[in-house]
């Protein structure tokens, strides 16, 4: 019986490009067509690894460090993670990596930033992956109309409060841990390794203020239990007006694009 060959994995390179006014860490290995992928929330590029790993064998694969998260700068301010900020952090990234179109895999908060991604830079987007993630739009709906989807995001309503602060912060980290990674940790399914790197990213200053500060910039209602639902919920703007900046002004939900009418909505 012939002995089969193991592929090793092509090797993972730690790097930095400026894009939209901070310094971006991020992930890169193998070669050929591009695959960015988007963490979510509290990840980190690395979370990506064991993926990446597989991936890389045919592919140029990138992780980054969102705004706010790990080794990627972290400003200061709710505003500084409106959607237009975090939608030209990727737009830098593709054009620093001299990508002019790449396939996106976003899980969490990576997914809707690739959702928004793909609405307004549809010519940079040639495949676009969700995981664990919904199109924010008809996350918004679902919020509004389905009772048992209105319950499972007033997580939402905490992460915004001052009380996440305290719950939330590089002085708890190992409770953070057991939080987050436990489940994980007792079924085996991350390596000690691995648990060291959520550590790491976990601890570094001012990290929780910043990844807290997605759901404080989110333009996504969630109102409390048996609360109405607005009445105004969408406003109408022409495709050709619509921008990133809707976005971050949008008073409830996101913005997506009615093909059949031929219009954004907000």
């Amino acid at each position: 019986m012939g002995v089969q060959s193991v592929t090793e994995p092509p090797p993972l390179r730690s790097r930095r490009v400026a894009t939209n006014g901070l310094e971006m860490h991020y992930l890169e290995a193998g070669e050929g067509k591009a695959i960015v992928l988007l963490h979510g929330f509290p990840d980190y590029s690395g979370s990506w690894q064991p993926l990446m790993e597989r991936l890389a064998v045919d592919h140029r694969v990138i992780a980054s460090d969102l705004r706010g998260y790990n080794l990627t700068d972290r400003p200061v301010g709710c505003d500084a993670y409106r959607p237009d900020r975090l939608i030209g952090d990727i737009v830098g990234l593709l054009d620093a990596l001299d990508l002019p179109m790449a396939a996106i895999a976003g899980s969490d908060w990576g997914g809707v930033l690739g959702f928004w991604l793909a609405l307004l830079h549809t010519d940079r987007v040639s495949h676009l992956i969700g995981l664990n993630t919904a199109d924010p739009f008809v996350l918004q709906d679902m919020i509004w109309d389905d009772p048992a989807q209105r319950a499972a995001s007033q997580y939402f309503t905490f992460l915004r409060s001052d009380q996440a602060n305290t719950a939330l912060s590089d002085a708890s980290v190992e409770a953070l841990v057991t939080r987050f990674l436990g489940g994980a940790i007792g079924a085996g399914t991350l390596t000690g390794p691995e648990v060291d790197g959520y550590r790491a990213a976990w601890s570094r200053s001012r990290v929780w203020p910043a990844m807290l500060n997605w759901y404080r910039a989110a333009p996504i209602d969630v109102p409390p239990m048996g609360a109405p639902a607005p009445s105004n919920r969408w406003t109408r703007l022409p495709c050709q007006t619509a921008s990133a900046d809707d976005l971050g002004n949008a008073r409830h939900g996101v913005c997506r694009c009615d093909a059949r009418a031929g219009r954004y909505i907000l």
